[in-house]
């Protein structure tokens, strides 16, 4: 029994030869290469600071999540403490301006972040490009 699991099947045998004969014609023939002329090509030398910032990424679309969050938590404890009834119990009352004042707190922080890492980020890249200029 276990004499039959160590053979190898000769059908797979064959149609491995039969695929090394298709790879060899293939090679035989002469391959077209179409190629389109560049006149010019800019490189660009980045030093290992710069190589790093680039590598690391840009934080600001955790920023820019952050401020959106906190934006949208702003505005509909903003929305529903205007249309709510004002006979609301005042310390559900207190929680949703107290949330809504926190939200606002971190929007403008996290928007504050996102403008400025953006800034720095473009800064980078626009030294590096200002090389060749």
């Amino acid at each position: 029994m276990s004499d039959n699991k160590d053979r190898i099947p000769t059908d797979a045998i064959n149609s491995i030869e039969s695929t090394r004969d298709e790879v060899e014609a293939i090679e035989d023939r002469k391959t077209l290469i179409k190629r389109g002329h560049v006149k010019s090509i800019n490189i660009y030398e980045v030093s290992e600071s710069e190589l790093t910032i680039l590598e690391s990424g840009s934080p600001n679309s955790i920023y820019y999540n952050f401020f959106i969050f906190f934006l949208t938590t702003l505005l509909s404890f903003i929305t529903t403490l205007l249309t709510t009834n004002t006979y609301v119990n005042n310390i559900i009352q207190t929680i949703f301006i107290v949330i809504a004042t926190v939200s606002g707190f971190f929007s403008v922080i996290f928007f504050i972040l996102w403008l400025h890492g953006r800034k720095k980020f473009k800064d980078v890249i626009n030294k590096i490009k200002e090389r060749i200029r």
